[in-house]
């Protein structure tokens, strides 16, 4: 199902797949080709069972419940600051948003970012838990969990300064 090959210049060896028609590829951010044969096991196995249930393992649509699996799924591909850090903005999101993926709303993460805001929180650290949440509804929506991303219109919460007429 997939095939391993090796950067010539990083010696880092990747994955590439086909899905749903289009090439697929991902570092596996190893030089140990045994470990690298390992890891494209394991993904060849969570695809060949997702193929045969005709959907992902996971179909819940609770927030944190899918924030806990998408955070194990990333655990071993994220380096463990990194991982830390999306743990952190999960938990922070999950305690802030509705409980279900399917009532997040444009105005619910605007609100959301006001109480934050309001709570001493800088903008970036904002963005990057809007991130964090944006990646796990991505994830729902590939693992075919949800049909399509429930938040019509992503906030924007950096503002590009105007600048004046010449």
């Amino acid at each position: 199902m997939s095939s391993l090959f090796l950067a010539a210049r990083s010696g880092c060896w990747y994955l590439q797949w086909q899905e749903g028609g289009r090439r697929r590829q991902r570092s596996l951010r190893t030089t140990d080709a045994r470990i690298a044969r390992r890891l494209q096991l394991e993904h060849d196995a969570r695809a060949t069972l997702a193929q045969a249930e005709g959907r992902a393992p996971a179909t819940c649509t609770c927030l944190r419940e899918a924030a806990d699996l998408w955070l194990e799924r990333r655990r071993g591909s994220l380096a463990p600051g990194t991982w830390r850090r999306y743990a952190i903005g999960a938990r922070r999101l999950v305690a802030g948003l509705p409980r279900l993926v399917e009532e997040l709303t444009g105005d619910g993460l605007l609100r959301y970012a006001d109480a934050r805001r309001l709570a001493g929180s800088h903008n970036k650290t904002i963005r990057d838990e809007l991130s964090i949440l944006s990646m796990i509804v991505r994830w729902l929506v590939a693992q075919r969990v949800i049909a399509a991303d429930p938040v019509e219109r992503w906030p924007r919460l950096k503002r590009r300064p105007v600048r004046p007429a010449r």
